[in-house]
């Protein structure tokens, strides 16, 4: 005879919490966060090793400043996980208005760097709204997403497409191409996801290769340039790298350089000539891929 045993005395029962972060914590993907800390790990060796010449007297300045935004980012990522998800995914229209006058604020406040007015100036470190914008416009999207029961009809891409060009199209006049780019790719990602229909991939693609070519070549030969003469140099410097008369290659020509002088094991921290010389700009941001190629070999 089987007897049935009270509630209490069934099995232990583990102690509740309301702690939403330690349970946020404990409820990770570790496999994930320990790739992820590998990988950062990874990048700040790299950033100290490619920017040990760049700050005369201080070789550590983009290492410490590096260190700095992984424990911030550490703390920003316990934050975001104990979140509520569907609480965050109702806050879609907020979030998009906030990133605007965020986007907005540059235009007032922003400093200039190299041409764009892109950051807000927040003492020791700069605040750049676009870059959390694409986090930002992530969860935005996923928000709308949610809220609508036409995903997959024209109405909806065409919805969701609006929603992104606008921030897209604030960055751009920053001007910021590369961003705005970004954000296409991150709208691309979300109907994906989505389940949208492939023929819209398809069609979209085609108006987009138009749009281009309209705004790099048909526009400019009819006098309306659209685009900056160094964007519309970036974009169509990978036709002819070896141009050495167009200011938009060198940074192509050198991260050539780099990558075939580390072959296929790298010439070292040491002999990373083409960084530690500065030959290669940008090698601790934009193309640090060359930079550690030139390290560690292809």
């Amino acid at each position: 005879m089987t007897t049935l045993a009270r509630p209490s005395e069934a099995r232990p029962q583990l102690p509740r919490t309301d702690n939403r972060v330690r349970r946020a914590v404990l409820g990770m993907d570790w496999v994930l966060l320990l790739a992820v800390a590998a990988v950062c790990a990874f990048a700040v060796y790299m950033v100290g090793v490619a920017t040990q010449n760049d700050i005369p007297g201080n070789p550590d300045y983009y290492l410490t400043r590096q260190l700095i935004f992984l424990a911030v980012g550490l703390v920003v990522l316990v934050v975001v996980a104990s979140m509520d998800l569907d609480r965050i995914a109702g806050l879609a229209w907020p979030m998009l208005g906030g990133l605007l006058g965020a986007l907005a604020m540059v235009f007032v406040l922003g400093s200039s760097v190299k041409g764009s007015a892109r950051w807000i100036s927040l003492g020791p470190f700069n605040l750049q709204p676009s870059e959390v914008g694409k986090v930002v416009m992530i969860a935005v999207l996923a928000g709308l997403v949610l809220e609508r029961a036409d995903i997959g009809s024209w109405r909806a891409t065409l919805f969701l497409s609006g929603v992104i060009a606008v921030p897209a199209a604030v960055v751009f006049v920053q001007p910021d191409l590369g961003t705005s780019i970004v954000y296409g790719v991150v709208l691309l990602a979300v109907l994906l996801i989505a389940g949208t229909p492939w023929h819209h991939f398809a069609i979209g693609g085609v108006v987009l290769l138009g749009v281009v070519g309209l705004v790099v070549w048909v526009l400019p030969a009819a006098g309306l340039p659209i685009l900056k003469d160094y964007q519309a140099d970036r974009l169509t410097a990978f036709v002819n790298t070896d141009d050495s008369s167009n200011p938009a290659t060198f940074q192509l020509r050198q991260s050539k350089i780099a990558i075939g002088a580390g072959g296929a094991l790298g010439r070292g921290a040491e002999g990373a000539t083409q960084i530690k010389n500065d030959l290669l700009p940008e090698h601790h941001t934009d193309f640090i891929f060359a930079a550690v190629s030139e390290v560690f070999g292809f």
